[in-house]
């Protein structure tokens, strides 16, 4: 028996062993890294002083710094007050950042209990960049104790796809086997990204990004339907990556929703 919900998103949970490969050192790269993370680090603790720690992205962009904090005067229950005073920080700070505010789109701007949590999407040539983001976390009395940077400041890239909207659509409904008569759907049309292959150099994809949602025809497949986001590279039209937003979950209790007997049987409603 099967409860099928395209509103309701499936959870599935994998557990895997991932065996570490040896790797030989470049030290002429280590150096490098070392380096740029220094200028980076002792250009902000010598205007905000000793006590923080961080923590580097392979690319030499701080993930995380925090351990301290910085004041600023301005009330951070109000969320306008709360994005002039980052936006602020990130033009203060341009040996940190090297984004301009003009690339970043606020995307949240929450407080939650005695916290102020804002993330800014980083955008290039008006194309959002997939997982670029910047973080700041304010206490409500304006001080700044946590910030991170996700983003790519050295991000170069000609953003004039080579593959069009419709033929990545098509590459992407190849590759994972869509089939309308078994009433696959596209749930969102392609999208134009900025694909990150994230590296100490990391390498730049203009890519297509398309949602589709799809049945399962394999007998040993473990869910009955896929969720998948796929993202086309705009230039060659290879595919990037996969991801699979359907879950399994095993739960005990009572549920009421829509049943199929047999995978492409009718649905009822039903407990």
């Amino acid at each position: 028996m099967f409860i099928i919900s395209k509103k309701i998103p499936f959870i599935f949970i994998i557990i895997s062993m991932v065996f570490p490969k040896t790797n030989y050192i470049d030290y002429k790269q280590v150096e490098s890294n070392v380096t740029e993370q220094n200028i980076i680090q002792n250009d902000f603790e010598s205007k905000y002083g000793n006590d923080w720690q961080f923590e580097w992205n392979i690319n030499n962009t701080p993930h995380r710094v925090f351990g301290h904090s910085i004041s600023h005067s301005f009330n951070a229950l109000d969320e306008d007050q709360s994005e002039i005073s980052a936006r602020s920080f990130i033009e203060e700070n341009p040996s940190f950042f090297n984004i301009s505010n003009e690339n970043l789109s606020l995307w949240v701007n929450e407080q939650h209990g005695k916290i102020r949590y804002l993330i800014f999407n980083q955008y290039y040539n008006n194309i959002p960049v997939w997982n670029g983001r910047i973080d700041f976390r304010y206490r409500l009395n304006g001080d700044l104790v946590m910030l991170g940077h996700d983003a790519f400041p050295k991000l170069n890239l000609d953003t004039t796809p080579v593959i069009g909207l419709d033929d990545a659509k098509l590459i992407a409904k190849l590759d994972i086997g869509f089939d309308e008569t078994l009433e696959d759907e596209v749930t969102k049309e392609p999208e134009l990204f900025i694909w990150v292959e994230n590296k100490n150099e990391p390498k730049y994809h203009l890519a297509w990004l398309t949602e589709l949602f799809v049945h399962s025809t394999e007998l040993t497949d473990e869910v009955p339907v896929h969720r998948w986001k796929v993202f086309v590279d705009a230039k060659s039209g290879l595919i990037l990556e996969k991801i699979d937003q359907v879950r399994q979950l095993t739960l005990e209790g009572h549920v009421y929703g829509s049943v199929k007997d047999e995978p492409f049987g009718e649905a009822t409603m039903r407990g």
